[in-house]
């Protein structure tokens, strides 16, 4: 019998015959990104078990051919999150998360496509393609990688040897305990060339002196000397570079860090994000610090979700690695003249990001190092409490900075708030509320202050919006609310039957002839056919969905595929997941259509009735007769063409 069932099944998919009306030219954002990669990824995911896959990190179980669990993207006690493993994706009803294998991971574990490619391929043991990052170039950087572990094991046991008490003595000083250092890999880099003569037997001097291994001078020693080590890790641990901070105050620079490799670019990471990615998930939060030791301490006093940005200016490429991680930022930065400037700056890359930011109150410490360590982690909790909003923190800065007892001086200090602050803000209420503050405490009227908005606006460059592809929760809902319905139900019953879009599938749906071009009244003729093709969906986001559906049905390659950015790939999860309980499926499919059409007929209406408001302006005419008569026509056709609930036109 099932043999049966895969030979009709089969016979189905052979059949490329697909009505004129749906035959669309679906976009390229449909497919994978291309470059070749489209056979590849095909593979991955007919070899991929999203079952398996999903089960090593949320716990599932059965329920009818589905599996269940607590979804692993937003925090929920009742579980909303499926698995299909019939359709080989995921579905959670709670958060609208949906998609493949490829998508799971980019979410699940914060990386980008071309990361969860080559993830993926790994646990499933497939050798990355080398336009992909695999063949040489993987294993040159495999061998970087096993230099860098080796260097790290090294450093770790000269900290633990007696060469390395004087670190210890400065961790101990620091507060810092053997658990935490040796959770965060800290190491001792003693003088001399001990590691550049271990590593020479893998790696010439040149190769070492290029990944910052090593140092040219004397021949050939170690890069880092008598310095108190803090590897940098990637996100999935491994280390990538060095920090090193000298213990002999004659020693300079007091830290030295690795210089740009193949393996790390210091604008590009960020401090202990390996350790923290798992608890920002679950608070929904990071606190990004300055230092090392700032994050340090962070950790070993429970707030594990603090990340150091490896110097005091945070760049745009870490504030576009900190959004794919969370949408609130605690910004801890120190509270010295450098330390505020570096938190202005990194408001004004973090909020165009699309992430909210907080600025703790330091309650008079210069760091959260120095507050954890002489008050606690009690005191560090209040801190991040008694936040000051972004915008908040912003405009007192300013506002200090100038005296405004002197005309000049606070004309000055407002127009920096207009342009720093007011500008700059998303919300139209936001604005209003710093606005109205504005007038009050400057005694500049309101009128005067949006006029200068207003000239400030039109000659200052804007910062981008929300970076592509990050929508919060709330956004996602309000899409999903606004999907229109019928469009919806139609793709959800092509979805569950997609024989639907066969020759003999949706036309022979099509009973009633009264919308035909050549059976409508001659006033409507010009108008040309009232039937809702499928190109007609209104919803762009349904239009995807339907142009892959097609796509996918013409390939004979069934459920459709996605990139992991198309916002119709959560869509098509969801009504590939979600039961259809109606008894007669092409009934339905045909008072959709019907209804679709009486939709394409209220909207042809409607342009009418502006035509001849505009038309009835200039007096009586020709054109204007028409449109009444095609106005007229039209509203007879719809009250003829109207089905009721059970599917009969009316009498």
């Amino acid at each position: 019998m099932e043999e049966i069932e895969k030979k009709t099944e089969r016979r189905v998919w052979e059949n490329k015959s697909v009505p004129s009306f749906l035959r669309l030219s679906p976009p390229s954002k449909f497919l994978y990104p291309s470059h070749g990669m489209d056979d590849f990824l095909q593979k991955l995911k007919t070899q991929v078990d999203i079952l398996e896959l999903v089960s090593g990190y949320v716990p599932l179980r059965r329920t009818g051919k589905n599996y269940v669990g607590l979804c692993p993207f937003h925090q929920e006690k009742t579980p909303s999150f499926t698995v299909s493993p019939e359709n080989n994706i995921f579905y959670c009803f709670g958060c609208q998360a949906g998609g493949d294998a490829l998508t799971f991971l980019m979410k699940v574990e914060s990386i980008t496509f071309p990361e969860s490619v080559a993830l993926l391929a790994e646990k499933l043991g497939l050798p990355l393609p080398e336009r992909l990052g695999g063949g040489e170039r993987k294993e040159r950087k495999e061998f970087f990688w096993t230099l860098y572990e080796e260097a790290t094991a090294f450093y770790e046991r000269m900290l633990e040897a007696p060469e390395g008490k004087a670190a210890r003595d400065y961790l101990a000083r620091r507060g810092v305990d053997a658990l935490t250092w040796r959770r965060f890999r800290l190491g001792f880099a003693p003088e001399g060339n001990r590691l550049a003569t271990q590593l020479s037997a893998q790696a010439p001097l040149p190769q070492l002196v290029q990944l910052s291994l090593a140092s040219e001078r004397g021949g050939g020693s170690d890069l880092f000397r008598n310095r108190l080590i803090f590897p940098i890790m990637d996100l999935r641990g491994r280390p990538i570079a060095f920090g090193g901070r000298a213990l002999d105050e004659q020693n300079q620079p007091k830290y030295l860090n690795s210089g740009a490799t193949p393996l790390f670019e210091k604008g590009q990471s960020l401090y202990a994000l390996h350790l923290a990615r798992r608890t920002a998930a679950e608070r929904r939060a990071l606190v990004v610090v300055e230092g090392y030791m700032d994050a340090i301490s962070a950790h070993q006093h429970g707030f594990t979700n603090t990340v150091a940005s490896l110097g005091t200016s945070l760049t745009a490429d870490q504030a576009h690695l900190l959004s794919r991680f969370t949408q609130r930022i605690y910004l801890a930065y120190d509270i010295d003249a450098a330390g505020i400037n570096a938190t202005l700056r990194a408001l004004d890359l973090l909020r165009p990001q699309g992430i909210e930011v907080r600025v703790p109150s330091m309650a008079g410490y210069k760091d959260p190092d120095s507050l954890l360590r002489a008050q606690g982690a009690e005191a560090f909790s209040r801190a991040l409490i008694d936040y000051l909003p972004g915008e908040e923190f912003i405009y007192r800065q300013i506002a200090q900075r100038h005296n405004w007892q002197v005309e000049e001086e606070k004309a000055r200090a407002i127009r920096e708030i207009l342009a720093q602050l007011v500008a700059r803000l998303p919300s139209a209420l936001e604005k209003e509320k710093f606005l109205k503050r504005l007038a009050l405490e400057s005694g500049w009227g309101e009128e005067v202050l949006v006029n200068e908005l207003n000239r400030l606006s039109a000659t200052t460059p804007t910062r981008g919006g929300r970076r592509r592809g990050a929508v919060s929760l709330e956004d996602l809902r309000r899409a999903e609310r606004t999907l229109p319905v019928l469009e919806v139900r139609l793709l959800h019953l092509i979805l569950q039957q997609p024989t639907l879009l066969a020759e003999s599938g949706l036309d022979s749906l099509r009973q009633d002839d009264s919308l035909r071009e050549d059976s409508l009244p001659s006033e409507l003729e010009a108008l040309g056919s009232l039937k809702a093709p499928l190109e007609d969906f209104q919803n762009p986001i349904c239009r995807s969905l339907l142009a892959a559906c097609q796509e996918a049905f013409q390939g004979g390659s069934w459920p459709p595929t996605f990139s992991p950015e198309d916002p119709a790939a959560p869509l098509a999860a969801r009504l590939l997941i979600e039961p259809l309980n109606v008894p007669d499926i092409h009934l339905e499919a045909r008072l959709c259509l019907e209804r679709l059409s009486l939709e394409k007929i209220s909207r042809q209406l409607h342009r009418l009735k502006e035509e001849i408001s505009i038309l009835e302006k200039s007096g009586p005419s020709e054109p204007l007769l028409l449109k009444l008569q095609q106005y007229q026509a039209l509203c007879r056709l719809k009250e003829k063409g109207a089905p009721t609930m059970d599917g009969r036109k009316r009498a």
